[in-house]
């Protein structure tokens, strides 16, 4: 078992192992655009 996976977190929190490498890079789109979206509210 000893195998270390990437993975994203899921919607309860806890990490879901990704099938592709592409998810990796969807997922940070979307917390880019949300961190962007917070720092606009200054």
């Amino acid at each position: 078992n000893g195998v270390i996976r990437p993975c994203t977190v899921g919607e309860d929190g806890k990490p879901q192992p990704v099938q592709h490498v592409l998810e990796l890079q969807e997922g940070l789109k979307k917390s880019q655009s949300a961190y962007k979206n917070d720092s606009d509210s200054d």
